[in-house]
């Protein structure tokens, strides 16, 4: 039953291979390696279970050094308009804590807002939060006196 689910995200990772794409464009091939993952994770509590110590203990020690060595943040591999369209997102859904913390972060970051921190501001107004429109206001656009 897994031999279809391996086969899928085998020809899914042959179709990547000769060229490099967006790394958006690979999650659909989550939902076949789920079942997958399951499986192992039983497949190393039968280990353990039988007592196959070494076998167990090797493919968890060789399963969290591929998760710890490959996890990344994706909004390192995401593009500026990209990173604007998640911004963006999150101020239409009037996420309005994530949509400051986001493009706080874009900021830190030095990637253009294209002037989203505006749309936010002019979001929380029209939503009736004029002292959150305010004070991201002052935080952005009014430079603290200098003594």
């Amino acid at each position: 039953s897994t031999a279809f689910f391996r086969l899928m995200v085998l020809v899914y990772a042959a179709s990547m291979l000769p060229f490099h794409i967006f790394y958006r464009f690979r999650i659909p091939v989550v939902p076949l390696l789920c079942p997958l993952a399951g499986a192992g994770l039983i497949e190393i509590y039968h280990e353990f279970k039988t007592k196959k110590w070494f076998m167990a203990s090797a493919v968890t020690v060789l399963v969290l050094s591929i998760f710890c060595l490959t996890r990344v943040n994706p909004d390192s591999k995401r593009s500026a308009r990209e990173q604007q369209a998640v911004a963006t997102h999150l101020i239409r859904s009037e996420r309005f804590a994530a949509a400051e913390r986001y493009l706080d972060s874009m900021r830190k970051r030095q990637i253009p807002t294209g002037g989203l921190e505006l749309s936010l501001i002019e979001r929380a107004v029209k939503s009736g939060y004029p002292e959150l429109a305010e004070t991201l206001f002052r935080k952005w656009f009014v430079q603290p006196p200098t003594d």
